[in-house]
């Protein structure tokens, strides 16, 4: 008989667990708690937009037919991205970037597009949508939820590109322009020209790729993200790109050269294979299908392209540097295509920097940086010196360590001054 009841209520409990598994609860409360992943990025600041519910549910509590939390959707997983961040060392304050996301599925396999924009444009940095594959039967209860949507935080957070991206935050907080602290101190510094730049908006593409199945480089994603980061604190908006695809390369394009303007500052930063075909040269994106020379001007991105944007936009001053022509990525039957890359008619107004001379080929570097990145990053950020001191220092430390088996070339049909940092 005691058997018998013991059976019963086993039973009764068994089914009740599962009528609150099957979702026919009213409402539930996540227990939220941070991860505490390591404290690497102290003192940077960050600032929450706006987290939009795109389960498709009429309420905005609902993560399933007949599931609902006791607080909106959005606003757990604002929350939820808010005590991750500050858990990571991130202060919550206004900064110049800003995470928000669209939320598409907040049960079983969680799926959020995590968005980065620029604060002061609204400018899309980065976008990608994250997922985790934990099965709803896997879901005993709300901790196993909240431990869902930890893991999906977790993932975007050690992103390798949004790390980076993250990294530089709070650097160059949005400060008014008429800061008179700062105005004083310009006035003061001694400088050597007149920078008609000082004061006009800035944008930059970085482009890194070192991911080929042919011909494997380990430095341009590094370059890519340093020179990212040292743009970023010389006030430039700057759109980053790693390991992309055509399709991404030519998405960036299109965003660069929507966000540049008359009279502005473009500079497009280049590192990975760049071959020269018939007189053009060609930057390969990474996953590149090129088994023949004709291939190339299908499936690469033609620099000329990169100028034509620049030259649209009737920008004041045009800066491209190319760390490229690091060796031939094409096939081996393939490899009738010059060595290195040529010159390119640039619009007015254009300083053309290539890592390395016309038809030869650059190093990828022994340590983390390229040798051409390496000392442009030791220079660009120096107080004072105008583009062309800057690069005049970058060719001949290269040289000095290349041992002249390296030499920059720069053209230039720029007439003006610019400084990439005042003091």
């Amino acid at each position: 008989m005691l058997y018998i009841r013991s059976r019963i209520i086993q039973q009764i409990l068994f089914l009740s667990a599962l009528i609150l598994l099957s979702g026919c609860a009213t409402t539930l409360t996540l227990d939220y708690q941070p991860t505490g992943i390591p404290k690497s990025f102290n003192g940077r600041s960050i600032q929450l937009g706006e987290f939009k519910n795109e389960t498709g549910f009429k309420e905005k509590n609902q993560v399933k037919s007949n599931l609902k939390y006791s607080l909106p959707i959005a606003s757990i997983v604002k929350d939820a991205v808010q005590k991750e961040l500050v858990s990571s060392g991130y202060k919550i304050k206004k900064s110049n970037l800003e995470v928000s996301g669209k939320i598409h599925s907040m049960w079983g396999q969680n799926e959020i597009t995590f968005d980065i924009k620029e604060a002061s444009s609204n400018e899309l940095v980065f976008s990608q949508r994250f997922r985790t594959s934990i099965h709803h039967d896997m879901l005993l209860d709300t901790q196993a939820h909240a431990n869902n949507l930890r893991e999906l935080i977790d993932v975007f957070l050690r992103d390798e590109k949004v790390k980076s991206i993250l990294q530089t935050a709070g650097e160059a907080d949005l400060k008014p322009a008429n800061d008179v602290a700062a105005l004083n101190g310009l006035n003061n510094a001694i400088v050597t020209g007149k920078d008609e730049f000082l004061n006009k908006k800035k944008v930059a593409l970085v482009i890194g790729n070192s991911n080929y199945k042919i011909g494997f480089l380990k430095n341009p994603k590094n370059d890519a993200y340093d020179i990212a980061k040292a743009l970023r604190k010389l006030n430039f908006k700057v759109i980053l790109e790693i390991d992309s695809t055509q399709e991404k390369m030519d998405n960036a394009m299109f965003r660069f050269g929507k966000a540049l303007s008359a009279g502005s500052v473009g500079l497009f930063y280049y590192a990975g294979h760049g071959v020269q075909v018939n007189g053009s040269n060609y930057l390969i994106p990474v996953h590149a299908n090129i088994k023949k020379e004709s291939d190339v001007k299908y499936k690469a991105l033609n620099l000329s392209v990169v100028l034509d944007e620049m030259r649209e936009a009737q920008t004041g001053l045009n800066i491209v540097m190319i760390d490229a022509c690091r060796d031939n990525p094409l096939p081996k039957g393939s490899r009738s295509s010059k060595r290195g890359l040529t010159r390119v008619s640039s619009p007015n107004g254009s300083i053309i920097i290539y890592s390395t001379g016309p038809g030869t080929t650059a190093s990828d570097g022994t340590g983390r940086n390229g040798l051409f990145s390496k000392y442009l990053l030791r220079n660009i950020s120096k107080p004072n010196l105008s583009i062309e001191k800057v690069m005049k220092n970058v060719s001949k430390q290269v040289q000095i360590e290349s041992k002249n088996k390296q030499i920059p070339w720069i053209e230039s049909s720029f007439t003006g001054d610019f400084y990439f940092k005042r003091k």
